[in-house]
Order: C-alpha cells, then sequence, then structure tokens
C-alpha cells in the first residue's frame, strides 16, 4: 500500500498526527510505503517523520516538491492557491511518484485515520484513473463554491482531499497531457485549484468509493434525514453506507473552520476525543494546540460564537442550516461586506 501526504511545514504537525494514525491502524498491512510531498518542512520535522515511521518497520521518503510544482505552475499557468502550491500536487501525481508505483492514496493532512486500508489494495480500478468520495459542500442546496458549467460536466464529483488514484492508468492514457490540454482550454482559472482541474478532466474515468474512506466535517453530528432534505442529489449515498460511516469511518476529515478542526484551543470538533488519543501519542504529543486565528472579523466572530453555541448544546440541524446554507445567501447577496468590516477594524 503506498499512501501520499500532501503537506507543508506549517502542518508538519497535522501530518504527523495524521502518519501516527495511519501506523497504528495498518499493522497487519504487508507492505506500507509513505511518501510526503512537500515545499518547505524543515529538516527537524522530516527527521521527526522518519524517526516515528522507523518505530512501525515502515518506509517514508520525503519529496521536495517545490522545483516541480514552480515549472508546472509555469506550464500550465496555474494560479497560487491559498497563499500556495502545495495543493496542485496531485494534478502532478506521476511527475513524483517512481515508475514502480502503481497505485497510491494521495490525502490531506486535516485527518486521520482510524481504520484499516487494506480493502483498497484489492481495489478493481478497471479504466478507472482515480477513486474517491463526493464532495458533499457541492451537493447542498444553495452551497456551491464550484462553477456550475463545470459541475454539470461531471456525472460525478468528488473530493480530491482523499483520493485513490491508478498511476499504471494516468500513465496509459497520458493524463499528463489531458491536464494540460484542459487547462490550456480553460476561458477563466478553476475555483477549487486542483480539484476542478481532476474531476473535469477524469470525468468519465472516475470510480466512487463508501463515504467512510472520507467521513468529512459536513457531516459530522448531521442525520441522514437532514442529508436528504437539504441536499441537492438526494441519494449521495444509501443510509446504510451512511451509518456504517458514523460507526467505523476509516478516514475523518477535518474540513473547515478552525473550531471544528482538533488540533485548535477550544474546538466543538465531534471527534476530538480520537485525535487526541493519537495527537497526544505522537512525536508532537507535548507541543501546545494551535490558537484561533486573529484576523477573524468582528462580524465573523459573533457568528462563529452563535455556531459553536448551536454545537455545542445538540442543536445540529440548526448549525447546519446557519452554517451551510444561510452563510452562502449572505456571500451571494452581501459580498463586500466581510472585506468592508475587515477595513474598518
Amino acid at each position: 500500500m503506498n499512501v501520499v501526504f500532501c503537506s507543508s511545514d506549517l502542518y508538519a504537525k497535522c501530518t504527523g498526527v495524521a502518519i501516527y494514525s495511519l501506523l497504528e491502524n495498518n499493522k497487519s498491512l504487508e507492505e506500507l510505503n509513505i511518501f510526503v510531498l512537500t515545499t518547505d518542512m524543515t529538516k527537524e520535522h522530516q527527521q521527526m517523520l522518519v524517526d516515528m515511521c522507523g518505530k512501525y518497520g515502515r518506509k517514508i521518503t520525503v519529496i521536495e516538491a517545490m522545483e516541480t510544482l514552480e515549472l508546472a505552475q509555469r506550464d500550465l499557468n496555474l494560479l497560487d492557491f491559498k497563499g500556495g502550491l502545495n495543493t496542485y500536487a496531485r494534478a502532478m501525481a506521476n511527475r513524483f511518484m517512481p515508475v514502480e508505483v502503481k497505485k497510491a492514496l494521495f490525502v490531506d493532512s486535516d485527518l486521520m485515520i482510524t481504520g484499516s486500508l487494506a480493502d483498497l489494495e484489492t481495489l478493481d480500478m478497471g479504466d478507472n484513473i482515480v477513486a474517491g468520495v463526493y464532495e458533499i459542500s457541492v451537493m447542498i442546496a444553495d452551497l456551491c463554491y464550484e462553477d456550475l458549467s463545470l459541475l454539470n460536466q461531471c456525472p460525478h464529483y468528488i473530493n480530491y482531499g482523499v483520493a485513490y488514484i491508478n498511476l499504471e492508468n494516468w500513465r496509459r492514457f497520458d493524463c499528463d497531457r489531458m491536464i494540460r490540454k484542459c487547462v490550456a482550454e480553460a476561458n477563466e482559472p478553476f475555483r477549487i485549484a486542483e480539484q476542478s482541474i481532476l474531476n473535469l478532466v477524469f470525468k468519465n474515468n472516475t470510480m466512487i468509493l463508501p463515504v467512510k474512506y472520507n467521513f468529512s466535517t459536513a457531516l459530522h453530528g448531521i442525520s441522514y434525514e437532514t442529508i436528504c432534505k437539504w441536499y441537492q442529489r438526494k441519494r449521495v449515498f444509501e443510509k446504510s453506507e451512511y451509518e456504517e460511516a458514523v460507526a467505523h469511518p476509516i478516514i475523518v476529515h477535518f474540513i473547515g473552520d478552525y473550531f471544528n478542526r482538533p488540533w485548535y484551543e477550544d474546538n466543538i470538533c465531534r471527534y476530538k476525543d480520537g485525535y487526541m488519543k493519537y495527537y497526544k501519542a505522537s512525536p508532537w504529543g507535548n507541543e501546545p494546540l494551535d490558537k484561533k486565528p486573529d484576523n477573524i472579523s468582528t462580524f465573523f466572530k459573533g457568528y462563529y460564537r452563535v455556531l459553536i453555541w448551536l454545537r455545542k448544546n445538540g442543536y445540529d440541524t440548526a448549525y447546519f442550516k446557519l452554517r451551510y446554507r444561510w452563510i452562502q445567501w449572505f456571500r451571494e447577496h452581501i459580498p463586500d461586506m466581510d472585506r468592508k468590516i475587515k477595513r474598518k477594524k
């Protein structure tokens, strides 16, 4: 099994905890090769990862990705995304991975792996290039950051924070050329970076995984009935599949606001107890939790306080509506308000 983390020095601690959870829950795998694609991780943090994996008898390879990403940026005319290029690593998967690697699970660092990945090893992908879980946030009615013209072209639109990629098929179909052609023909920048690009390029070669392989924040604590009511595609997954993910998730993905991420102080994450077990046992266990961001506007500080209160007191449906539906209305109808508030501070 090959698992590839896309990280930076800023996320070194999260990467370490995620890798620790992988090691702990996949001891039965005969082979487990770990790769870390990074642009700026310090040698000290790299050595901490190497030492940790060594205790489990596992191999880890840290790949310096900046030069390749910068070349790709010029080649494909890509814009920086959230201040960097790390997110494009998946779109360059073939350029980083050794030719002997035929399949690999590419994951973000903002997650924990709570179960075995053994079933992915035997997954028959046929001619598919990627397998992943639906991007839930674009399925919520009135909440879609993606360009609808792009979304409507994709029979399946997945979240690339967890993507099982068949590199053998990637090379067979010359996907590097397909990606270059897609970006060259685009009329405007892609909204969600490599996720937009790869969903469009692989629209006919995408396989859907059970939601337990990417059980993300938008689903935590939300009832199946609420999902069916408010999601645009009513049957993204069956109730039995959702219940299995709730009971036994394989990968828990912490997407979104700081208070839903368990490495922040005073978080309200539903899976923080499980995460803290790995956090404290990892080489980063003695480091303090991150402080909440200090660049939040006055308006959003109040908005977040309401969300946190609703979540703490069990009003999950009200939280869901306020977090995932009302905020989109706000952004559509008053797009400049948050920026104006920040400027007045």
